[in-house]
């Protein structure tokens, strides 16, 4: 897929990327009438070969240097030498594909489908002005513009009643996204993941976005092979405002210990680490007002630990929402005493109720 500005975008119908007419047929090329087989002799063919050739390099390198890993670079010149000899463009320089029925499928894609989004909002926007502007009086026998959802969550950022919260990994994602919404009038609160946030946070202070990240993620699929553990701590020496998260509820849990894996790998202070979970995520979520740090006014929400807050030993020992104890450890101990005591008694009454000929009395399990 090229960029053409002359008749949109190359190879592909007008109406593939913008809003179809009343009446308007889309025809995709790749007709969903037709099943396109995912394992062809091709696919089969190469990856066989590349196989081989990457087996014979790995175990030669392995045999004679000692560098297994150092096979990925004669695999790469043949990659390339082949991509060559099969006319295939851009071999390395394609983006990233996860999968191949989404539209879009490249990076280029995206940012051409958020920015027309972003201009008919504007357009949108506009219209209903004009609109709002006209008297009463003078509507009547007048058609509203057509309401859309889509296009009033994008007017709200416009009119900053809302944010940019922006998922993202590599830096020319977070450079395309900051440099779209500065041609809009707009900036971005918060780039999220940024593993490669590190390779400009001067842009990020810069643009006066936020970053929310993870402490150690990297290497776990393609977009992230150039994360680091220092992306955190090197954000926030640059004076980007930056948080700690999570994707999943299990480690949403332990938070603080992922603030403690920052001051392990970029030696910030103990402060700092706390801020990384506690008042800058309130900040970036524009709750700061409410919660986030411990001061008269604020919502009730606190964490006593049994130790130090930063340590993989301290335990939550109490926990308060608005004021109110949801959690206590010596409570949580005494309601599992009387649960195993209740359940202890169920048990007892079903061995005495059971015959006494019975040689198959069930084993309960006992605490």
């Amino acid at each position: 897929m090229s960029e053409n500005t002359s008749t949109g975008i190359k190879g592909l119908p007008e109406n593939a990327y913008k809003e179809l007419k009343a009446g308007e047929v889309y025809e995709p090329i790749m007709s969903p009438k037709k099943t396109f087989p995912e394992v062809t002799f091709w696919s089969v063919a190469w990856g066989l070969i590349m196989a081989i050739i990457f087996s014979a390099a790995a175990a030669y390198l392995g045999l004679k240097i000692g560098q297994v890993f150092e096979a990925a670079i004669p695999i790469a010149i043949i990659a390339v030498g082949l991509s060559f000899v099969t006319k295939r463009k851009n071999a390395l320089g394609e983006n990233v594909k996860r999968s191949t029925n989404r539209y879009p499928n490249t990076r280029m894609g995206v940012e051409q489908i958020i920015r027309d989004a972003y201009q008919r909002a504007v357009d949108y926007n506009a219209e209903w002005k004009v609109w709002n502007a006209i008297k009463p009086a003078d509507r009547i026998g007048k058609i509203p513009p057509r309401r859309d959802l889509e296009l009033d969550a994008i007017v709200d950022v416009l009119e900053k009643r809302s944010f940019i919260v922006c998922h993202t990994y590599v830096q020319s994602e977070g450079t395309m996204i900051m440099n779209l919404a500065k041609d809009f009038g707009v900036k971005v609160n918060s780039l999220i993941h940024f593993n490669e946030g590190y390779k400009i946070a001067d842009q990020i202070v810069e643009h006066g976005a936020a970053a929310s990240v993870f402490s150690d993620w990297w290497d776990y699929k393609y977009e992230v092979y150039e994360g680091i553990a220092y992306n955190a701590s090197l954000l926030v020496s640059q004076g980007v405002l930056t948080c700690i998260h999570s994707d999943d509820p299990e480690m949403g849990r332990r938070l603080n210990q992922e603030a403690a894996k920052v001051m392990k790998y970029g030696g910030i202070s103990e402060t700092d680490a706390l801020r990384l979970v506690t008042i800058n995520p309130a900040t970036i979520l524009h709750l700061a007002d409410r919660t986030g740090s411990i001061k008269v006014g604020k919502d009730a929400d606190l964490v006593l630990w049994t130790d130090y807050p930063l340590s993989i030993y301290a335990r939550a020992s109490k926990t308060m929402v608005d004021g109110t104890i949801y959690f206590d450890e010596e409570q949580d101990a005494k309601m599992k005493e009387q649960i195993d005591s209740e359940r202890n008694r169920i048990i007892a009454n079903i061995l005495r109720e059971a015959p006494a000929t019975s040689s198959t009395i069930p084993n309960f399990p006992r605490r």
